[in-house]
């Protein structure tokens, strides 16, 4: 008999996302939270949910690069961390094809509309949460303004669209007065004690490609048809805590960056650490509900300058 997983191993579900468009995270308050992303990350506020407790925000990149839910509102979680992670697809078309493919493979999925977007949401090997959809509109904020509640969605129904509905030159506003100026999110990082299979599921179910490795595995790069790199997963080791490990943000040039790191520091915040390498300048710092932040400035040397690191210093690179 055939099971799930080795039906997933033999389809190849492979939804193809174009990149890593949002992070949704657990916050303790989602009106500090929000405060925090908007007045030092520098993202504008685009959506307040008052029922469901939760806000988003985007300056501009797409509907939101942050999702921030509040705890224990309508069965969430107990304690601040990752709920999911948003991989934006090139249309409805492809999303509703590959989750057809996903339930011939057995995958446990589920699915909503959340009339900006319609996702399909399953977890990797770990138990982390992720959200493959496709946009709906082009005038999402109008569209936000007016929605809070996500309706139940069966895909294919109505008969999907094949239309990109993504900005593929959106115009980026900037929070002049917040510390830093990001333009959007650009990845993630996560520590597994189970390297293969997750590294299955982002290659097989996921869809990504695999751009690199780090020396003897201890790391893997891997990136979406839009040819960025938007996850790293690293093997654990001692000392390091399981789970995302970090989310990163880019910024319009390293001048820009070493401001905010100065005007960070004024005001009595000190950066985790700060990086000067080949492929980036970057700074780490803490959110106020303890989820490690990377706020950097790409160089022109190629990723693979990364090989040359150990993986422990790579994980604050990738």
């Amino acid at each position: 008999m055939t099971t799930p997983k080795q039906k997933q191993s033999e389809e190849h579900v492979k939804f193809r996302p174009r990149r890593l468009a949002h992070a949704n995270l657990l916050v303790g308050d989602t009106d500090r939270a929000a405060e925090f992303y908007n007045k030092v990350c520098g993202f504008e506020i685009v959506r307040r949910g008052p029922v469901q407790k939760s806000t988003t925000l985007s300056n501009g990149n797409t509907h939101h690069d942050l999702g921030l839910p509040q705890v224990g509102v309508r069965g969430r979680g107990l304690k601040p961390g990752l709920n999911h992670l948003g991989w934006e697809l090139e249309n409805e078309v492809e999303l509703i094809t590959a989750y057809e493919r996903g339930k011939k493979a057995g995958l446990n999925m589920y699915c909503s509309d959340h009339i900006v977007c319609r996702g399909v949401y399953l977890r990797d090997p770990d138990g982390n949460m992720h959200e493959f959809y496709a946009d709906m509109t082009k005038d999402w904020r109008e569209t936000l303004a007016t929605v809070d509640i996500s309706p139940e969605w069966t895909p294919g129904n109505p008969p999907p669209t094949n239309e990109r509905n993504y900005d593929p030159d959106p115009q980026i506003r900037r929070v002049e007065d917040a510390l830093f100026h990001p333009r959007c999110i650009t990845h993630a990082a996560i520590v597994t004690d189970n390297f293969e299979p997750m590294l299955q599921f982002f290659t097989e179910t996921a869809g990504l490609d695999e751009l690199f490795r780090g020396p003897d595995d201890s790391y893997v790069v891997l990136g979406g048809t839009k040819s960025g790199w938007d996850l790293g997963l690293f093997r654990a080791s001692a000392g390091r805590p399981l789970g995302l490990q970090h989310i990163g943000f880019v910024v319009d040039d390293e001048d820009d960056l070493r401001e905010s790191v100065s005007r960070m520091r004024s005001v009595g915040v000190e950066p985790v650490i700060e990086l000067d390498h080949a492929t980036k300048r970057s700074v780490f710092f803490k959110s106020n509900d303890g989820m490690l932040l990377e706020f950097y400035s790409p160089r022109q040397a190629p990723l693979s300058s990364l090989r040359e690191l150990d993986s422990g210093m790579a994980l604050h690179l990738a």
